[in-house]
């Protein structure tokens, strides 16, 4: 037997203490350096150990939404209001979108992934595993049909605020589906 291979079987024969680190034989119910008595249970984390991730993480979901948020906003404004804060060449130029599209998204479809896209924020914010499938497949969608929605033009507010969402989107998708905040998604 290597050294190696019985360094490790000598550790598996040991429990480590969670409050102090000491190494106590298996089968040890207290601990022999500190005398904390819970060695052989599992270890719970408490919820305030990653208070700091579940922070980034909501304030990310916020940012995103708000930011998604406000590019609606800024088209609906731009659509309805266009003669009194562009000019014309500017709201000719707005009217290239979807040009030359191999896909077109039915208005109906276009309202519906929009209302879904804040609604499984919502549930994101609230860690709803199913809101975090529903915000994958969305984000997903949307970024497999980009190549196929034709040439856009947009003002550069909406295209800043397209791509905060879109960065804070793929940030979200990273924390929520990687370590240690998978394991907080429950099913409501």
């Amino acid at each position: 037997m290597s050294a190696d291979t019985q360094g490790r079987l000598e550790r598996d024969d040991l429990l480590t203490c969670p409050l102090c680190g000491h190494e106590n034989p298996v089968g040890a119910s207290v601990c022999s350096a500190c005398g904390h008595d819970g060695l052989g249970s599992p270890v719970v984390t408490p919820p305030a150990a990653h208070a700091r991730e579940v922070r980034a993480f909501r304030a990310l979901v916020v940012t995103s939404t708000t930011a998604f948020l406000g590019y609606i906003a800024l088209t609906w404004l731009l659509w309805y209001q266009h003669d009194d804060l562009i000019s014309q060449e500017t709201w000719n130029a707005l009217q290239w979108y979807g040009y030359d599209a191999i896909v077109f998204l039915p208005a109906p479809l276009w309202y519906l992934k929009r209302v879904l896209h804040v609604a499984a924020a919502v549930g994101l914010f609230r860690f709803s595993r199913p809101a975090r499938l529903i915000y994958t497949a969305l984000v997903a969608f949307d970024t497999a049909m980009l190549p196929l929605i034709g040439l856009q033009v947009e003002t550069p507010v909406a295209e800043f605020l397209l791509t905060v969402s879109y960065l804070a989107d793929g940030a979200i998708l990273a924390m929520a589906w990687g370590l240690p905040l998978k394991d907080r998604f429950v099913r409501l």
